[in-house]
């Protein structure tokens, strides 16, 4: 027979072991998916045609795209500094499958200020002509929120819609420049919005893109003050 300090160790044992395991299924719960999956829209002249899904265990990749011309070649390039990924023939109902292995040296952070953008294009990008937009921007500062507001056209004043503009904020107290944040130009290549927080100093910055087959360069302004903000 157990005396009653032999039964209490044997409780506490038991708890302690319970304990453990709860702990331990709990790390098995937390612990990340066999197979991380990030998914990004794959566009062709500003419309978006399919999806790209890339293993970042496996660092392997997969396009589907539909609607597009059949028995076409297309290019897969990585919007940015345009490296092609890989080429592929639409079938006869004009879809196009594509895999193969990531190239690793593509930033693919999922959020939404690094994010990249996926394009196919009927002809191959690298070393073509690239065009100088047009890119105009205001701004109003108040005491809690800052508007900023602006456009975003070719050389001839056709808008350029679906095209990420970052608004870059400078903050005196720590002497640094950062993303507050990016907004995408509508179907009239217009781009607004309100935000809390007043920075110091701002910047608006295009990246560069491609809209319906034509490259655009990078480019940047300094918004210029207004004492009136539009209605958004």
């Amino acid at each position: 027979m157990m005396n009653r300090m032999e039964i209490i160790l044997v409780v506490l044992c038991v708890l302690l072991l319970t304990t453990v395991g709860v702990s331990a299924a709990d790390d098995q719960q937390k612990l990340p998916p066999k197979y991380r999956v990030i998914q990004f829209d794959v566009t062709y002249s500003g419309e978006v045609v399919g999806e790209l899904s890339i293993n970042t265990n496996q660092w392997t990749y997969v396009l589907n795209a539909h609607g597009l011309e059949p028995g076409t070649e297309y290019y897969f390039y990585s919007l940015g500094r345009f490296p092609q990924i890989s080429t592929g023939t639409a079938n006869e109902n004009g879809d196009l499958h594509l895999k193969g292995e990531w190239p690793q040296e593509i930033n693919i952070i999922e959020n939404e200020l690094s994010a990249p953008k996926f394009i196919v294009s009927t002809i191959p990008l690298t070393g073509i002509i690239a065009w100088t937009p047009q890119l105009t921007a205001k701004c109003h500062i108040g005491l809690f929120q800052t508007s900023v507001w602006g456009t975003l056209t070719d050389s001839n004043g056709n808008p350029l819609p679906g095209q990420t503009i970052r608004v870059e904020g400078y903050v005196k107290k720590t002497d640094t420049w950062s993303v507050w944040y990016s907004i995408e130009t509508d179907a009239y290549g217009t781009f607004k919005k309100t935000k809390f927080g007043t920075p110091d100093s701002l910047l608006v910055r295009y990246q560069g893109g491609e809209y319906d087959g034509t490259l655009y360069l990078s480019t940047w302004v300094v918004p210029t003050l207004s004492a009136v903000v539009p209605a958004f």
